[in-house]
């Protein structure tokens, strides 16, 4: 049976009630929501349908898609989890069964956010044009916060990093690449994932 890290159930265990309780969802390949802002104290409660888990990860996994436990939060596939993060930091999370898919998601926890996903949020929206493309590719990510744009390939390995976004827009060359399906992953400053989305390349 895996174990969560003592801190994260220590409210639960001492019967001491969180802030708030934050519901994410676990669907076909994606986490509904993959973006949560929680203050510290505050639970998710993990609710999956279907084959389906949240493994806590660092960055530079969450990046490529790979739930690599770091010990940290680790529910069991298919269970009903209510756990508490007590301290302030970024949690990156991903699907161990189905994190090729892209399967993963963020908790951001900070006492001067403001919680949860309000009705009617929206994440960032994050643009690719041409798609397909073959040569020069256009990048814009409406996020505030965008600041640089790395490619990945299906596998997760890098392939372009540290390119600038200049108000959220960044152009890649992707001549020199290969056909197939790529993803291209918008950072902050400090190189922290923000969002991604699909590109295709043709030859």
């Amino acid at each position: 049976m895996r174990h969560l890290l003592p801190y994260l159930f220590m409210a639960t265990v001492q019967g001491i009630s969180a802030q708030t309780t934050h519901l994410i969802r676990g669907f076909d390949f994606y986490y509904d929501p993959d973006t949560l802002y929680m203050q510290p104290g505050d639970s998710v409660k993990f609710q999956p349908q279907g084959i389906h888990d949240m493994v806590q990860t660092d960055s530079s996994w969450w990046a490529i898609n790979q739930a690599i436990p770091i010990g940290g939060f680790e529910t069991e596939i298919g269970i009903d989890t209510t756990f508490v993060i007590d301290t302030v930091g970024t949690y990156y999370f991903v699907c161990s069964p189905h994190g090729f898919n892209g399967m993963r998601g963020v908790l951001l926890v900070d006492s001067a956010l403001v919680t949860g996903t309000p009705p009617g949020f929206l994440p960032p929206k994050v643009s690719v044009a041409p798609n397909p493309a073959n040569d020069l590719v256009r990048v814009s990510s409406s996020h505030a916060r965008a600041r640089w744009l790395e490619l990945h390939d299906s596998k997760g390995d890098r392939l372009l990093w540290g390119i600038s976004m200049r108000h959220g827009t960044a152009v890649l060359d992707v001549s020199n690449i290969s056909a197939g399906r790529y993803v291209a992953v918008i950072l902050d400053k400090e190189h922290r994932p923000l969002g991604t989305t699909v590109l295709m390349v043709l030859r």
